[in-house]
């Protein structure tokens, strides 16, 4: 026989409130997985926005060339070996053709070769120096990487290295062979108290590519190899095909 129960008992309980589900706080998992690629997406047409010029160029470039995507060591390596092999191939004939002695030639020669591990990579806004039948699409935003060798002090080795000094008195005189810009810059005025400086100071400047750079530093260069392919590095964040 059943038990009877009395309803009394119960009259001190509260009935249960109703809860909603944990996994109904969130969004559905192909709801979350929209709003995840709608995020990512815009993140990418961000990214893509603050690259226009570089995707321009290389939509340009990709027509008659190939491109290849190159990590950051291995391509400031590689454009390091390109500019070395420049200077070598232009300086020797670049400071004949300025007048210089071959004896003092040939001590900058060496000094310059003695300097070589310490060559930089910049970003320069000019792009006057910039080979434009090379990158003919060059937009907004677009800077020129260069490989520098800046403000090499040298002696007056010779009366042909203060000749060539003494037309720098009203200011720096570039002369250029191919890609290679030397400039030469005089350290003090010459004047009847210092008749004779006993320095001078050589620039070389190697303009080796295109970059971009974004407001948070991101980053995107592309530069021609030796092959004439060309290389492209851009930070993991950037999604530029080729």
């Amino acid at each position: 026989m059943a038990k009877r129960i009395d309803s009394d008992q119960f009259k001190g309980i509260k009935p249960i409130i109703p809860y909603q589900r944990i996994a109904e706080k969130y969004h559905p998992f192909d709801e979350r997985r929209q709003q995840s690629v709608k995020k990512r997406s815009a993140g990418e047409e961000r990214h893509a926005r603050r690259f226009v010029a570089m995707r321009n160029l290389i939509d340009s470039l990709r027509q008659d060339h190939q491109i290849h995507r190159i990590d950051y060591i291995s391509a400031e390596q590689e454009i390091m070996a390109l500019g070395r092999a420049t200077i070598n191939k232009n300086l020797p004939s670049l400071l004949s053709e300025l007048g210089l002695s071959n004896n003092a030639t040939r001590q900058i020669i060496n000094r310059v070769e003695e300097q070589t591990p310490f060559l930089q990579l910049r970003n320069r806004s000019s792009i006057k120096q910039l080979d434009r039948t090379l990158y003919p699409n060059i937009g907004d935003g677009l800077q020129v990487l260069n490989l520098d060798l800046p403000d090499l002090v040298l002696p007056m080795i010779d009366f042909s290295c203060v000749i060539w000094v003494e037309r720098c008195q009203n200011g720096p005189i570039t002369s250029t062979l191919g890609n290679l810009y030397l400039t030469i810059n005089s350290l003090d005025k010459i004047t009847p108290h210092a008749p004779r400086q006993q320095n001078f100071q050589l620039t070389l400047s190697i303009p080796s590519g295109v970059i971009e750079i974004d407001k948070t530093g991101r980053r995107a260069f592309l530069y021609q190899r030796a092959d004439k392919s060309f290389g492209l590095h851009a930070d993991k964040q950037i999604n530029l095909e080729i």
